[in-house]
């Protein structure tokens, strides 16, 4: 009787050690959609991407105007109220190896993001007077409209602490965009238009012809410090 006794209790004790996939309780972590942007007018830098699952991701060889991905973002597994663990968050270094027999070189200490669930992102890598920042915009993507683009402006250029973006023809004006600041999206109708960035005093910045397309979301910025340039990516 206790030998079956015992056999049954063992029995009992896999049964419990041996659960159903389904029946395990998965932490809902969400998912975090990231567009990176490299404003950062320096060599080739790498970007580190540590997440709850997968310790130094690593892109390599990031440039000035890179984008990552090209059009819209990529997806990341991390999302929702941040725990001790760090799920919900994500973070983001900056560091070159110019030759493979030399140690790193840390550019931008780790810096940690929080992402809202299932939210979309963009991270930029700027200059600020020689010190790399980091700075996190979320993007609130408006409806398609399909007889006109939808356009925002970032300024991420430092010596300009104000900036004013607007076409010589006076279809758009993103007016007082503070340093590491974003403008709201702003319908512009289609066509062949001159893009004129202007500072705090009315002086002219800098300049870019585009070809505006209906239903199109663009994201214009302005970056660099001596050699400032106007550019855009889409959505």
């Amino acid at each position: 009787m206790n030998r079956i006794l015992l056999m049954a209790l063992a029995f009992t004790l896999l049964s419990l050690g041996c659960k159903k996939e389904e029946d395990v309780v998965k932490p809902d972590r969400g998912r975090s959609y990231v567009h990176l942007l490299g404003a950062v007018n320096t060599d080739t830098f790498d970007v580190g991407i540590d997440y709850y699952n997968s310790r130094d991701l690593v892109i390599e060889d990031f440039y000035y105007h890179r984008n990552f991905p090209m059009v819209g973002y990529a997806d990341m597994e991390a999302a929702g109220i941040p725990d001790s663990f760090g799920n919900g968050k994500l973070f983001f270094s900056l560091s070159r190896q110019p030759f493979a027999n030399q140690s790193r070189d840390t550019i931008m200490q780790p810096r940690s993001v929080v992402f809202d669930r299932d939210a979309k992102a963009t991270i930029c890598f700027a200059d600020s007077f020689g010190t790399k920042i980091l700075v996190k915009y979320n993007d609130l993507l408006p409806a398609i409209d399909t007889a006109n683009a939808m356009i925002r402006f970032l300024n991420l250029s430092a010596p300009v602490t104000s900036a004013e973006l607007s076409t010589s023809d006076g279809a758009a004006n993103f007016a007082g965009v503070a340093f590491a600041g974003e403008s709201p999206f702003q319908a512009v109708a289609p066509g062949l238009r001159t893009f004129e960035v202007r500072d705090g005093n009315g002086s002219l910045v800098t300049t870019l012809d585009v070809d505006v397309n209906p239903s199109l979301v663009y994201t214009f910025y302005l970056s660099g410090s001596s050699n400032k340039q106007l550019r855009f990516f889409l959505h």
